[in-house]
């Protein structure tokens, strides 16, 4: 469905936050020193949101290191296994106060892993034997809850989070400096960015903000009617993201302007980053307050329907591997369909996932409270090959907090 609404677009090109108005491009309270970019409106840090990196190696990156599965469980800890499921290494945050990943999500790349913990560490982890090239930590104070949901993907040597302190970060990759700050609207930042031809775009609440990748400069900051709660994507000419109740947006990267909107289902809701972008498309899924969620096909450029494909029950999680998409349910089901009309096919699970999915060979790797699970997709086999090993958990504590990876897939965890 499509329709005009009223948008509020403020142009941020030479002008900061300040409060509820809008000045120069100068921190409200700047410091007599400060070796920030001039575009931070927050140069002087406080307890909250102190950034402190520590140096240990030089990264280096090896593209000789072998496959290996890298499973960030729930409770925080970082495992490494080989392709034999052998234990190769294990790691465990600093901040053992708190042990969760905050759904962060980890990155591999050559032989490095990148993570983040919502207490505010942030690692960069050699995947060969576990050490540490540098470590940071946002905030000086133990337990307070940071970072969630953010994306640990390098873009030009650069890590941008987006914390629950209000600010956005810009960190070098190479050895975890702080590149450049700013301090948004809202603390609720628990989605990961999106960056498309050197320029970053988030969403703060009702916000949606775009950015000089490099530099921080702020260039426009858009209003909506409701919170932009979703994961933005691209399709290499909008950005496309999802509020927090029924809406898709299709914007304009230069200023963020609305090129079109489509509204889901009456009964659904809750895209959130069950979202992604391939070709010309844009595919994502909902859950439900009846009995069916959605699955959506529609044409990136413009926002037309393609077709629709019903799920029974809540969706939990989506991926494109191939001509498919696979996903799985709330309700232990797991489910593929083809991306070219959308036709379903459902599987019965012996354990809830509460991760990504990692489809190898035709076979389908998932995390759940039991541990890593193989379903065999020809035969329809279900077995732990890594049991979980730590303290037992609700499912309120582990849902979707896991993440998998087997280093020779082409993708890291969606």
């Amino acid at each position: 469905m499509k329709k005009a609404i009223q948008y509020l677009s403020i142009f941020l090109a030479a002008t900061c936050y300040v409060g509820h108005s809008f000045g120069q491009a100068i921190a409200p309270n700047p410091a007599p020193k400060s070796d920030k970019p001039d575009y931070s409106n927050n140069q002087v840090f406080t307890a909250e949101d102190m950034y402190v990196e520590t140096f240990h190696e030089y990264l280096i990156y090896n593209k000789t290191v072998g496959p290996r599965w890298i499973i960030n469980r729930y409770d925080g800890v970082l495992e490494c296994y080989n392709t034999d499921f052998q234990k190769l290494w294990s790691f465990t945050p600093t901040d053992t106060e708190r042990l969760n990943n905050g759904r962060n999500q980890f990155y591999y790349q050559d032989g490095v892993l990148f993570t983040a913990y919502m207490t505010g560490y942030i690692y960069a982890i050699n995947a060969t034997d576990g050490s540490l090239f540098w470590e940071s930590k946002i905030g000086l104070n133990t337990g307070e809850l940071v970072l969630r949901g953010q994306s640990l993907v390098p873009y030009r040597d650069m890590l941008f989070l987006s914390s629950n302190n209000s600010n956005i970060y810009a960190i070098s990759a190479s050895d975890g400096q702080l590149q450049w700050n700013y301090k948004l609207v809202y603390p609720y930042n628990n989605l990961p960015n999106l960056v498309l031809n050197d320029t970053l775009y988030l969403q703060n609440a009702p916000y949606v903000y775009n950015f000089v990748a490099a530099s921080g400069q702020p260039l426009y900051q858009r209003g909506f009617p409701r919170a932009m709660y979703g994961k933005p994507v691209t399709d290499g000419h909008l950005v496309i993201i999802p509020n927090e109740s029924k809406t898709v947006y299709g914007l304009a990267p230069a200023d963020l302007a609305p090129v079109w909107e489509f509204e889901i289902g009456e009964d659904e809701y809750n895209i959130n980053k069950k979202i992604f972008t391939a070709g010309d498309k844009v595919y994502f899924a909902t859950e439900t307050d009846g009995s069916h969620s959605g699955v959506y096909c529609l044409v990136a450029a413009d926002g037309q329907l393609q077709w629709k494909a019903a799920v029974e029950g809540d969706i939990e999680f989506i991926v494109q591997d191939g001509a498919l998409i696979y996903g799985y349910t709330a309700e232990n089901k797991l489910f593929t369909l083809t991306m070219d009309t959308g036709a379903v096919e459902l599987s019965p699970l012996d354990y809830q996932p509460v991760s990504n999915l990692q489809i190898v060979n035709g076979d389908v790797y998932y995390y759940a409270k039991e541990g890593l699970v193989r379903f065999g997709r020809s035969d329809g086999g279900q077995q732990v090959v890594i049991p979980f090993d730590g303290k037992d958990a609700d499912a309120a504590e582990t849902r979707l907090d896991s993440q998998i990876l087997l280093t020779t897939s082409s993708k890291n965890p969606a």
